[in-house]
């Protein structure tokens, strides 16, 4: 991978914040892989696992990117074991496994430390975008103010 693109993932990976009552609600991020390698031989055995009940923080957030010829596209992906949401249309939101991301468009000139960005956050019933600097928007979003400590984002 180039060592400027690592950097940038780097850089802009958000700072997760959690409820005080989230272990008690439901569960806190998990290991993809180690469900995976748990039960990718047979998945009728996954069952409703709302672990961990605590936060464990060597839990991993995943990643991707992508180079376009005016800015790179992060998406950082948090993994839950279950998901347990409770109001959401047909009842949808309570169900094994759930991938939640958050995304972050990086223009910029790879040289440059000031980099413009797009900090789009979703959740299961709507997304929030803010920027820097605040006008740059994409679709419908009205951006919000960030609340960033250098380019991570809290979330």
């Amino acid at each position: 991978m180039n060592e400027k693109i690592e950097t940038i993932i780097e850089q802009f990976a958000p700072i997760l914040h959690f409820h005080p009552d989230e272990g008690k609600f439901c569960c806190y991020p998990s290991d993809a892989s180690l469900i995976y390698k748990q039960f990718s031989d047979d998945w009728s055995k996954f069952d409703v696992d709302m672990t961990p009940t605590q936060l464990d923080t060597s839990a991993p957030c995943y990643y991707e990117y992508w180079i376009a010829e005016e800015f790179i596209q992060l998406r950082y992906w948090i993994w839950y074991n279950y998901n347990r949401f409770p109001g959401v249309m047909f009842g949808k939101g309570s169900h094994l496994g759930d991938w939640e991301h958050i995304e972050v468009r990086v223009y910029t000139d790879l040289e440059e430390s000031e980099h413009t960005g797009i900090w789009l956050l979703s959740n299961h019933l709507t997304a929030r975008l803010t920027s820097r600097p605040n006008h740059y928007t994409f679709g419908e979003f009205i951006p919000e103010q960030p609340v960033l400590t250098q380019n991570h984002i809290h979330a």
